[in-house]
């Protein structure tokens, strides 16, 4: 799954035709891009597009095609409730990380947030598991 790009592993397993479904759960979310020049791993796809979102994508879309076939009566309407299956932050992620910061820049945190510098190493206690 590392060596197949996202073009080449739907190509590979005659999956195309899911391409405006798995663009709409893994673009949108900013995770990366599904076009044909697209050199992500489908890993990353396969690990953020699950098969439980996947099969609720599914649900929603005969849940569309009842509704427009079915009477609206009451005995129905449990069937369209809308439940979201893709979501997204309405600022976008750098919103999240501004927030994060804006949390984090208290002195009692104990964390400090550096730019423009050089990582040689990350410590971190020892977690007993």
């Amino acid at each position: 799954l590392f060596e197949l790009t996202i073009p080449k592993f739907l190509e590979r397993h005659n999956l195309k035709c899911l391409l405006g479904l798995l663009q709409y759960g893994y673009s949108v979310q900013g995770y990366g891009s599904t076009a044909p020049d697209s050199t992500m791993p489908a890993f990353y796809l396969l690990m953020w597009v699950t098969p439980a979102i996947f099969t609720a994508n599914l649900g929603n879309k005969v849940k569309d095609l009842a509704k427009k076939r079915l009477p609206k009566y009451h005995a129905f309407q449990s069937l369209f409730s809308d439940e979201a299956i893709v979501t997204a932050f309405t600022k976008g992620w750098g919103d999240v990380w501004k927030n994060l910061k804006e949390q984090l820049d208290d002195e009692q945190s104990g964390v400090e947030i550096v730019y423009n510098s050089q990582i040689v190493g990350i410590k971190r206690d020892k977690v007993k598991r």
